[in-house]
């Protein structure tokens, strides 16, 4: 599990991955700024604008057994 910090810089540039769920947004910041390779979420559909794939938990565990 990784922890979020919420910097005030971070909270700026999660305004840029805003859509509906602010919570969200700060998931994809930190994410883009730990610079991951993807996020893995249950609910896809609340990351539209995350410059990350992201991914279920079912397709991760897929990936990661290839």
């Amino acid at each position: 599990m990784t922890t979020i910090v919420a910097t005030e810089a971070k909270n700026k540039d999660a305004f840029n991955y805003f859509h509906n769920d602010f919570e969200d947004a700060l998931q994809i910041a930190s994410a883009v700024e730990g610079e991951a390779d993807c996020i893995i979420n249950n609910n896809k559909s609340g990351f539209p604008k995350s410059p990350l794939p992201v991914i279920s938990p079912e397709e991760c565990l897929r990936q990661l057994s290839n």
